[in-house]
C-alpha cells in the first residue's frame, strides 16, 4: 500500500540530494560603478535568489505531502497491516533518510530568507522615496504551452515585462523564458545551458518553430471548425447556454486572427461559422445580413450574434424571474375546525368564511435569515426551511452540485476530512438541521410535507393570528425497549421503533426524539459505562451495491471547467457514456452521431441520435485520463452507495451506515474499464468486496445477512512440542523454498524443446510463466529513465567513472553481448526495460555494471516475478569441499564471462532493453538516449542460474564421456573442479575439459593446480596467480595444498544475545563450519 508513496519520496530525496549538493551563495556584492548599476546588480541577485528559494520550498513541501499521506495510509491501516508496514518504513527511513534531507533543506530555506533579507536591506526603502508614484498590482508572466496561434500575443506580453528591460542580463532573461514555457515548448529550449548566448538561441528556436504564419493560420481555420454546435431543440437554458459558449469561444478566435492579420472576412470562414448555428438564428442572420447588403462582414455576424444571445438571456431572466414569483405565492384553505389543531393556541379572534383566497410569503412577518439560503440563495427563509428543494434527495444533490460539504455547507475541502462539522439540532450527529435524515424520516415531517412554507417551529402561526395553516398529525408513542447489558457473552437485538432512523452510528447516550416535546426514551434509561454502535433493523438488509465512485471531471480544452459527480463502472456495457445536462454544463464540443442501444427483455436494439464528446477524468495520483464518451438523457436509475470510509470497511452488516441515494452522471464502459484497474483488495467483514481503481478504492456487491448468532470464545492450548515446530519454522522463513512456486519438471521440459545451437553457441528462450504474448508486465521505461539519471548524477563528478562506464558498453556491442535497438518505437510483446546501476571498488577503481530484474513501479509486475526461477542443478558446496581434499592432485578452472556466452532468443531479448547516453558529453535528454538490448543472458534475472547450469548439462549430454560425466558431478555455477592420480592424467584432462567447453563457445581459464608442473601447458594469461587463489570463496594455497581461514576476535560482550553468537559465527565465511568445531574444541 506504500510503494507509491516510497517511490514518491525516493525520487524527491534524490531531487532534494542534488539541491543540497550544489548550494548557491547570494552574498552582497561590492559595489563597483554607479549607484543604479549597483542596486540593479543587487535586484537581479534578490531574483536568483527567488527561483532558488521557491525551488526549495516546493521540494519542502511535497516531500512534507508524501510523507504525510503515507502517514495517513498507516493510521487507517489494520494492526496486522501496520506491523507488517513498520519494518518496511523502518528500512526505507534508514535507505533514505528524507527526514533528516528535510531538515537539511529547511535550514537551507532559512538561510536563502536570511540571505534575502540582508539584500533587501541594501537597496533604498521605497517609503523614503519622494518621487510620485503609482503602486500597481503585480504582473504575472505569460505562460506558453506550445499553441502556435499564442505565441504572438506571449511573446508580445514577455517582451514588456522581461525582453526590453535593460538592467537584466541575458542569462537571468533566459531563466524567466523557461520559467514561462511548458510541455513541447520547455523541451524544445531545455537542453541549452544557461548563458548569456543561449538566450538568443532560443528566441529563435521559438520563432522558427512556432512563429510560421501559415501554421498559425491552418490552426485557426482549424479551430473554428471545431467550434461547438448550437441546438435549438434543447430548451430555452440549454439554447442560451450553447449560444454563450459559441459566442464566448468564438471572441476568442476572432481576436486572434485579428492579432496574427488573418483574411476573416472570406466567405469560407463565414461558412464555417453559419454552420455551426441552428435555422432559428441564420434566419435572424440573414436578415442582418439583407441589412447591411454589401457591407456584410465578419465583424458584422459577430455583433449581430452578441445582440441575438442579449436578446435571448433577457428573455430567460425575465422567465426565471416570474418561476420565482410563482414559486413563492402561498396558497391558504379556509379555517379548520379547532379539535383537528394540534400544539397550537387559539387565536383571540378568528372570523368564519367559507372563501378561500391567496396572499403572497412577501405580506407575512416570517423570520427572515441573515444569511442567504445555501440551496437557493434567497435570504428571505433559513436552509431548513427551503421550498425551492424541500427534500433530502434535491438538495444533496444541490450541494454536490456547489461542490458543498455535507458536514458544514463550506467548500474547499471534502466531508471526510471536515474541520468544523455542524452538530444536528434534530439527532445531534455531525451534519446540518438541513439534511437530517432523521427528520426527513420523523412522522413530524412526513405528514406535513405537502405544506412546504409552514417552519418547523411553527412561529408563523404565532405571528399572524388572522391565517392559519392546516395541520394533521399524531404524537408518536413511546416504544419499550429492552435493556442492553454489556457483560454478556451474547446479545439478541430486538428491533428499534419505526420512527428512529440512524443515518450515522454513532456511540451515543441518548437517541433524539422526533417531537421536541416528547421525553426521550430506550438508551437514555440505560445507566452503563460501556458505549454501544446500535445495530441496523433485523427487517432491512444491507443492498446489493454496484462500483459507483464519486470523481472530478472537466472540460480537456478549458481545464477549469470542472465538475463533479458520481461514476459507475459497467464492464457490460461496450461503450461509455455521460449525462447530457452535465455535457452542456461544461461546454464540451459534441457531434452528432448515432447508437445502438440494447436492453433487457428486449431482443432488438434501438437506434438513438445522440452526441459524442470527450472529457477528462481526474484520477488519485494527480493524472489524468481523457474519455470518449457519448451523451445520453438519462443515464440510469438511482442506486444505493457507500462510501469507503473505515466505519464502513470494518463493520459487520448489522453495523453498517445507511446507503446513500446517488445518480450516476457518467457510465464507464469496456472501452475504458480496464484502463483503470479495477482490483478486489479484500472481503471486508460485511461481504462487500474492497476495489481498488486508479480513481480511488470502491465498495461493491453482495454483503452477507444480518444474523443474530450467538458467537463463542473457544481458548486452545498446544501441545509444547507443535510451539518448538512452530518456532523452527519460523527460524527457516526466507530460507526454505516454497514448494509449489513452479513446476520444475515443466520447466525443464520446455527447455529442452527451446534450446538450439546458432552461429556456434546455444541460442536459448527465458522460462515465462505464462504465454509471452500475454505477459502481463509494464514497460518500466519511466522508472529506467529516472534510475538513469540518478546513475548519471552519481558519476558525474568523477569522469574517469563514466568512461569506464561507457567502454564495458561498448565492449559487449563489439562482442555482441548486447545490441543497439533498431526500432525503438516498434510495438514488441513483451517489452521490458532494466534498470542499472554501478558497482565500484574504490580500492581497486574497477566498476561493474549491474542490472535489476527485480525493479517495478507500485503493484506492477516486475521481469523477475513473470519468470519461473527453474530447478536448482548446482551440486552440494559441501559434497565438492570433500571431494577437493580426497585426490592427490587438484585442477580448478573457471568459465570465462559465463552468462553472457548463452545468446537469448531474438523474440525474448525485447524484455531485456536498458538506456543509456549517445553521447556522454552531453546532458541526459530525449534526444540523447540510446536503447540497448541483450543478446546474451545477462546476471541479475531469476532465471539465470537455471538457464547457465541447463546449458552446461545439456551440452556435457550432448558430448557424453567418462571426463564429461565427471565434470558434471564437480561443476558449481562456473567453478569446475578436475582430479588427477598422476601429473599426466591431469594434464589429459586440462587439455580435454578446453576443448569440450570450446565447443560450447565457453573457454575456460583461471586453471590452478596444487602440481605446477600440470599445467605448465596451460597459456600464462589462463593460469591465476598463486597469491590470488580461492576455491569456492575459501581461500586456498597450491604450494602448501592447504585452506586458510581468517578467524576474527570473538566480540567482547558480557552477556551475548543468540543474534551475537549467530553473527560473530557467520562473519568467517566457511561452508564445512570448521569455525563452530574449533570453537567448541577449545
Amino acid at each position: 500500500m506504500s510503494a507509491p508513496y516510497r517511490d514518491q519520496l525516493r525520487l524527491l530525496a534524490e531531487d532534494a540530494t542534488e539541491i543540497l549538493n550544489n548550494k548557491k551563495e547570494f552574498n552582497l556584492p561590492i559595489q563597483i560603478g554607479s549607484i543604479s548599476l549597483h542596486r540593479a546588480n543587487i535586484r537581479s541577485l534578490i531574483t536568483s535568489l527567488e527561483l532558488e528559494l521557491g525551488h526549495v520550498s516546493e521540494t519542502i513541501t511535497d516531500i512534507t505531502s508524501a510523507h504525510e499521506k503515507w502517514m495517513t495510509v498507516r493510521t487507517s491501516m489494520t494492526g496486522a497491516e501496520r506491523q507488517a508496514d513498520t519494518p518496511i518504513y523502518e528500512a526505507f527511513t534508514t535507505e533514505t533518510p528524507f527526514l533528516n534531507i528535510l531538515r537539511d533543506l529547511k535550514r537551507y530555506s532559512r538561510k536563502l530568507l536570511s540571505e534575502k533579507a540582508k539584500l533587501t536591506e541594501a537597496l533604498p526603502d521605497p517609503s523614503q522615496i519622494t518621487n510620485t508614484h503609482f503602486h500597481l498590482p503585480k504582473l504575472s508572466l505569460p505562460k506558453f504551452s506550445g499553441k502556435c496561434v499564442e505565441f504572438t500575443s506571449f511573446w508580445n506580453s514577455f517582451k514588456v515585462g522581461v525582453h526590453d528591460v535593460p538592467d537584466l542580463s541575458d542569462a537571468v532573461k533566459f531563466n524567466y523564458l523557461k520559467e514561462c514555457l511548458d510541455g513541447p515548448a520547455l523541451l524544445l529550449i531545455k537542453s541549452l545551458p544557461l548563458t548569456n548566448a543561449s538566450y538568443h538561441e532560443a528566441i529563435r528556436l521559438l520563432r522558427e518553430n512556432y512563429g510560421n504564419a501559415d501554421e498559425i493560420n491552418r490552426t485557426l481555420l482549424h479551430s473554428i471548425r471545431k467550434l461547438p454546435v448550437v441546438h435549438s431543440n434543447n430548451g430555452p437554458e440549454n439554447f442560451c447556454m450553447e449560444l454563450r459558449t459559441f459566442v464566448d469561444q468564438f471572441e476568442l478566435l476572432y481576436l486572434q486572427m485579428i492579432e496574427q492579420e488573418f483574411d476573416i472576412n472570406s466567405l469560407s470562414v463565414q461558412m464555417e461559422l453559419e454552420s455551426k448555428l441552428p435555422p432559428p438564428l441564420l434566419e435572424e442572420i440573414f436578415k442582418a445580413k439583407d441589412d447591411y447588403g454589401e457591407n456584410w462582414q465578419t465583424d458584422q455576424l459577430r455583433t449581430t450574434l452578441k445582440q441575438i444571445l442579449k436578446r435571448k438571456e433577457g428573455i430567460k431572466s425575465l422567465k426565471d424571474q416570474k418561476k420565482e414569483l410563482n414559486a413563492d405565492t402561498v396558497r391558504f384553505s379556509p379555517r379548520s375546525p379547532r379539535n383537528n389543531w394540534t400544539n397550537e393556541r387559539s387565536p383571540p379572534h378568528t372570523p368564519n368564511s367559507s372563501l378561500t383566497f391567496f396572499t403572497t410569503r412577501n405580506n407575512l412577518p416570517t423570520p427572515r435569515s441573515r444569511f442567504p439560503c445555501v440551496f437557493c440563495n434567497q435570504i428571505s427563509h433559513f436552509s431548513n426551511a427551503c421550498t425551492q428543494y424541500p427534500n433530502l434527495q434535491t438538495r444533496t444533490s444541490r450541494l454536490r452540485e456547489k461542490g458543498l460539504c455535507f458536514k458544514c455547507f463550506k467548500n474547499n475541502h471534502q466531508s471526510i476530512n471536515c474541520p468544523r462539522p455542524i452538530k444536528c439540532t434534530f439527532c445531534q450527529n455531525n451534519h446540518p438541521r438541513a439534511i437530517c435524515r432523521a427528520l426527513f424520516n420523523s412522522p413530524q415531517n412526513n405528514t406535513n410535507t405537502s405544506n412546504n412554507s409552514r417552519y418547523n417551529n411553527n412561529n408563523s402561526n404565532r405571528t399572524n393570528p388572522q391565517i392559519h395553516y392546516q395541520t394533521n398529525y399524531s404524537q408518536p408513542q413511546p416504544t419499550q425497549i429492552p435493556s442492553l447489558f454489556a457483560n454478556t457473552s451474547s446479545q439478541n437485538f430486538n428491533e428499534f421503533p419505526a420512527h428512529q432512523n440512524h443515518s450515522k452510528y454513532k456511540n451515543e447516550q441518548q437517541l433524539p426524539s422526533p417531537n421536541p416535546e416528547t421525553k426521550p426514551i430506550g438508551p437514555a434509561q440505560i445507566n452503563t459505562s460501556s458505549r454501544y454502535v446500535y445495530p441496523r433493523k433485523q427487517n432491512s438488509s444491507p443492498p446489493i451495491l454496484l462500483k459507483c465512485i464519486r470523481v472530478e471531471f472537466f472540460n480537456p480544452t478549458y481545464p477549469s471547467k470542472r465538475s463533479t459527480g458520481f461514476l459507475m463502472l459497467d464492464d457490460a456495457s461496450t461503450h461509455s457514456y455521460i449525462q447530457k445536462s452535465e455535457a452542456i454544463s461544461l461546454g464540451l464540443n459534441m457531434k452528432p452521431t448515432t447508437v445502438n442501444l440494447g436492453v433487457f427483455s428486449n431482443p432488438s436494439c434501438q437506434t438513438t441520435t445522440t452526441f459524442s464528446t470527450e472529457f477528462g477524468l481526474k484520477l488519485i495520483d494527480g493524472r489524468s485520463i481523457y474519455i470518449n464518451a457519448c451523451t445520453i438523457n438519462h443515464l440510469t436509475q438511482p442506486t444505493k452507495y457507500i462510501p469507503p470510509f473505515f466505519e464502513t470497511i470494518n463493520s459487520t452488516p448489522e453495523f453498517l451506515p445507511s446507503a446513500e441515494i446517488i445518480y450516476p452522471v457518467i457510465l464507464l464502459g469496456s472501452d475504458y474499464y480496464y484502463d483503470l484497474e479495477p482490483t478486489p483488495i479484500k472481503k471486508l467483514p460485511s461481504g462487500y468486496t474492497l476495489v481498488s481503481t486508479l480513481l480511488g478504492p470502491i465498495v461493491a456487491g453482495k454483503p452477507y445477512s444480518p444474523s443474530n448468532s450467538i458467537i463463542h470464545n473457544t481458548n486452545f492450548c498446544s501441545q509444547i512440542d507443535d510451539q518448538i515446530q512452530q518456532f523452527l519454522s519460523l527460524e527457516g522463513i526466507g530460507i526454505k523454498e516454497d514448494p509449489g512456486e513452479n513446476s520444475e519438471d515443466k520447466v525443464s521440459t520446455q527447455f529442452v524443446k527451446d534450446i538450439k545451437f546458432v552461429d556456434g553457441r546455444y541460442e536459448i528462450k527465458f522460462p515465462f510463466k505464462t504465454d509471452p504474448a500475454h505477459l502481463p508486465i509494464p514497460t518500466n521505461f519511466p522508472l529506467c529513465y529516472g534510475r538513469l539519471r540518478s546513475v548519471l548524477n552519481s558519476l558525474k563528478n568523477d569522469k574517469t567513472l563514466i568512461s569506464k562506464y561507457q567502454e564495458i558498453l561498448t565492449e559487449q556491442l563489439q562482442l555482441g553481448i548486447i545490441e543497439k535497438v533498431q526500432k525503438p518505437n516498434q510495438n514488441c510483446v513483451p517489452l521490458h526495460y532494466l534498470p542499472h546501476h554501478p558497482v565500484i571498488r574504490q580500492d581497486k577503481k574497477t566498476v561493474r555494471i549491474v542490472y535489476d530484474g527485480s525493479a517495478k513501479l507500485g503493484k506492477n509486475l516486475s521481469l523477475n516475478e513473470c519468470l519461473f526461477s527453474g530447478p536448482n542443478l548446482l551440486n552440494d558446496l559441501v559434497g565438492l569441499l570433500f571431494k577437493f581434499r580426497f585426490p592427490k592432485y587438484i585442477i580448478t578452472a573457471d568459465i570465462q564471462k559465463a552468462f553472457l556466452q548463452i545468446s537469448i532468443n531474438p523474440s525474448d531479448r525485447d524484455v531485456t532493453r536498458f538506456l543509456w547516453l549517445q553521447d556522454i558529453s552531453l546532458p541526459l535528454s530525449s534526444s540523447n538516449i540510446q536503447i540497448y538490448r541483450f543478446a546474451r543472458v545477462p546476471f541479475g534475472l531469476i532465471c539465470s542460474p537455471f538457464l547457465l547450469a541447463a546449458t552446461i548439462r545439456y551440452h556435457l549430454s550432448k558430448n557424453k564421456s567418462l571426463l564429461s560425466q565427471e565434470l558434471e558431478e564437480n561443476i558449481y555455477v562456473d567453478n569446475i573442479l578436475l582430479t588427477a592420480s598422476s601429473i599426466t592424467e591431469g594434464k589429459l584432462k586440462c587439455l580435454e575439459a578446453t576443448k569440450l567447453f570450446a565447443k560450447a563457445n565457453m573457454k575456460l581459464r583461471e586453471f590452478v593446480s596444487n602440481c605446477q608442473e600440470i599445467i605448465q601447458d596451460v597459456p600464462e594469461e589462463d593460469r591465476l596467480p598463486n597469491s590470488k587463489i580461492k576455491f569456492l570463496g575459501i581461500k586456498y594455497c597450491p604450494i602448501e595444498d592447504k585452506f586458510r581461514l581468517n578467524l576474527p576476535n570473538p566480540p567482547e560482550i558480557s552477556n551475548p544475545k543468540k543474534c551475537d553468537i549467530l553473527s560473530f559465527v557467520a562473519s568467517a565465511y566457511d561452508p564445512l563450519d570448521r569455525p563452530c568445531a574449533r570453537r567448541k574444541s577449545k
